[in-house]
């Protein structure tokens, strides 16, 4: 699936083939992002792309001019509490920068992605201050995680 924006901007999605053909760039984004719990796990990359090849994870890149932008990976997830199902936003991470104006259509373009796949809400994670400062700027609610590694 691929979603022409504005000002050049397009949000593709990959296919599992595609995912294969272009691991390198998807691992070194992966790799770049990992949450501090996840960067020394050495099954974080194969489990990573086993669940976007078994259709767990979606993969996205947005392409600016022709060029990558931002590689994401999306998965919905369901709360039973009241909140409904929900886009999440498992990974992003930017390989080029890129104009707010820029974001906003990728995201309004994930926006559509969302509504037909009948979610109520975009959410995330990350460890990136620029994404949370963007996220902001475009009216997002941001908080703090709490993560407890219990595996020691």
């Amino acid at each position: 699936m691929t979603d022409e924006l504005l000002e050049g901007v397009t949000l593709i999605e990959l296919f599992p083939t595609q995912v294969v053909k272009y691991w390198n760039i998807i691992e070194f984004g992966l790799f770049e992002e990992a949450e501090p719990i996840l960067a020394g796990d050495p099954n974080y990359l194969p489990n990573m792309l086993e669940a976007i090849i078994f259709g767990f994870l979606k993969c996205w890149f947005v392409m600016k001019g022709g060029k990558l932008a931002l590689v994401m990976l999306t998965s919905k997830v369901y709360d039973p509490s009241g909140i409904g199902r929900t886009l999440f936003i498992q990974h992003m991470y930017i390989h080029k920068q890129i104009p707010i104006r820029d974001w906003k259509v990728a995201l309004l373009s994930l926006y559509k992605y969302a509504k037909r796949e009948n979610c109520l809400y975009i959410s995330g994670r990350t460890y990136n201050e620029t994404i949370v400062k963007v996220a902001e700027e475009l009216g997002g609610k941001t908080m703090k995680l709490i993560v407890f590694d219990i595996r020691r």
